[in-house]
């Protein structure tokens, strides 16, 4: 199985928001490990974690400038062709944490039992046989206002909190990360959780991310939501087309649907 067809499938958008006040911020020391190891699909790699802040700046001035915390895994000699994965959650206002530690990351959060019967804390936390270092490097982002990410002289995050802003913003970010990284000339894929896909359909079309639009090479779209009218009580038929694939999916699950008229797909 590629790593691609690997990516779970979040049917719910589990949103919290992590931001801290500013007298609660742990400090971040920016930095990577040491060269680390794990083996997906049977293959070891090696690969470090890296813990960065980036700084970012608006030459219009619309939003001031911020430090953006983000959380890494580089495999090791990365050639130039190799994709980078830039992770971001939903809310608006949740940090990547849920991409982090419940999808993507070396590590997951093992919560036992099924979705109707979560066992309480404390959880364990397991390799992550789903880890994508296989295919790509991957930047887990806590944009502005979210996880360790703030203003600069740590004012108001108000005018990050909109969809232009906070696009231009993150396509900012993802420009002077591949600078400081030396990967400028990286294949780029953006990947978004519930408002994630909103915010990585909206960097795409974006003038802040003119310099590297041509080396978007996709947009991984989880719990999608690209149109508000498919929410709350909107009259819009595309709200029930978009709920029909979430709604056979939990069919499927809770034994609704008839498995063997499927001949080609797994139980």
């Amino acid at each position: 199985m590629t790593a691609w067809r690997r990516i779970p499938l979040l049917l719910t958008g589990w949103l919290v928001a992590t931001a801290l006040p500013a007298a609660a911020q742990m400090a971040v020391h920016p930095g990577r490990s040491a060269p680390l190891e794990t083996v997906v699909e049977g293959a070891t790699w090696t690969f470090s974690a890296h813990v960065d802040r980036t700084r970012i700046e608006d030459p219009s001035g619309v939003w001031p400038p911020a430090d953006v915390v983000s959380f890494s895994y580089i495999a090791a000699n990365p050639s130039p062709a190799r994709p980078v994965i830039f992770a971001f959650n939903g809310g608006p206002g949740s940090a990547s944490v849920w991409n982090h530690m419940s999808a993507w990351g070396p590590k997951y959060v093992a919560v036992p039992g099924s979705p109707e019967t979560f066992s309480p804390p404390p959880y364990k936390v397991s390799d992550n046989p789903d880890f994508l270092i296989d295919a790509a490097d991957i930047v887990f982002v806590d944009p502005v206002g979210t996880g360790l990410s703030r203003t600069a002289d740590r004012s108001s995050i108000t005018p990050f909190l909109g969809v232009r802003p906070d696009a231009g913003s993150m396509c900012v970010l993802v420009r002077n990360w591949l600078a400081d990284q030396g990967r400028a000339d990286a294949p780029i894929i953006l990947a978004g959780n519930s408002y994630g896909t909103f915010r990585v359909a909206a960097m795409f079309s974006h003038p802040d991310c003119d310099g590297f639009r041509s080396r978007i090479e996709g947009l991984v779209l989880i719990s999608g939501l690209l149109d508000m009218h498919m929410r709350g009580h909107s009259d819009s038929p595309l709200r029930g087309v978009s709920h029909l694939p979430t709604m056979a999916a939990i069919a499927w699950y809770h034994g609704l649907v008839d498995r063997n008229a499927w001949a080609n797909d797994q139980s």
